[in-house]
């Protein structure tokens, strides 16, 4: 079972492009805020600075639920009005099945982030999907019952 009530909120991630860049324990071990400065464009968190190497990353594409390590060493989670073209490394991807959750985030709530395997990932979504088309059967028998 997934809980998402619960403080510090899981978001569930595959490494990123850049994952390698980084002491990754550093990123799961910690829990991180929900900064005020948060946005659809994105949701800036706050934690203990990541360690940046000094390495150059030339921009590429970014898409919603890019977990983006800013100069300063904090991370950004791009919204879905966020950019699509982005030079901060990115250290994790938050899951297809999780993304709706980034719109519930307020700021000062805590998150960490739970590592899921790229074929956890793909199993997450299906079952969200799976459990997505119930519902709407389930609603649509209760509008036709209801007529």
């Amino acid at each position: 079972d997934f809980a998402w009530n619960a403080e510090p909120r899981l978001l569930r991630v595959v490494d990123g492009a850049q994952a390698d860049w980084f002491c990754i324990d550093e990123f799961y071990s910690q829990s991180f805020t929900v900064t005020p400065a948060s946005n659809r464009m994105g949701l800036r968190l706050h934690g203990a600075a990541l360690t940046l190497p000094e390495r150059e990353l030339e921009s590429e594409p970014v898409c919603p639920g890019s977990v983006q390590v800013t100069r300063d060493g904090q991370c950004i989670i791009l919204g879905v009005d966020g950019q699509t073209i982005g030079g901060y490394p990115k250290i994790a991807q938050v899951i297809s099945a999780d993304l709706d959750k980034l719109a519930q985030l307020r700021p000062g709530e805590t998150i960490r982030f739970q590592r899921v395997t790229l074929a956890e990932a793909e199993a997450l979504y299906r079952n969200k999907q799976a459990e997505l088309r119930e519902w709407l059967t389930r609603l649509r028998t209760a509008e036709a019952f209801a007529s």
